[in-house]
């Protein structure tokens, strides 16, 4: 006869593996834009979070991003060292958009380039390139970011 305890445990097990996965699916922070198309993002929030970025990443999936947080708003300057695709970059003040850089290259050699938005901003939205001209952005728009 097959012992149905460990077979029961190890549903129990899954189940609950399950429903820890399905919440913190739920609990990321997603970005909603204009069009109403919602992404879910990684938060760089700290000192740390916020030099490394996407570098290291392989890809980002379409429909993903990074979201970088300041205390206080600055024209705080971003570089592609260690990127592996390009991306798209939204300059944000407490969720209003006030610059866009698109398609930024990937930095090949030793020197790299530095991008710098027109006003100050305390969140910085890094996007696969292409999503902006995807669903355009108008500056002065609200996105909004929720958890």
């Amino acid at each position: 006869m097959v012992k149905k305890k460990p077979i029961i445990a190890g549903i129990l097990i899954l189940f609950v593996l399950t429903l820890i996965l399905i919440t913190t699916i739920n609990q990321q922070t997603k970005i909603v834009f204009p069009d109403q198309t919602r992404i879910a993002v990684e938060i760089a929030d700290t000192d740390d979070e916020r030099r490394i970025g996407l570098s290291h990443h392989i890809f980002l999936d379409q429909d993903r991003g990074m979201l970088f947080l300041f205390d206080r708003p600055d024209r705080y300057a971003f570089w592609m060292k260690d990127m592996n695709f390009p991306i798209d970059i939204v300059w944000m003040l407490d969720g209003i958009v006030v610059d866009v850089s698109e398609q930024v290259p990937v930095s090949t050699g030793v020197t790299f380039a530095t991008y710098v938005p027109n006003a100050p901003v305390n969140q910085v939205l890094e996007l696969n390139a292409g999503f902006i001209q995807k669903h355009p952005l108008v500056l002065g728009e609200k996105i909004t970011v929720s958890q």
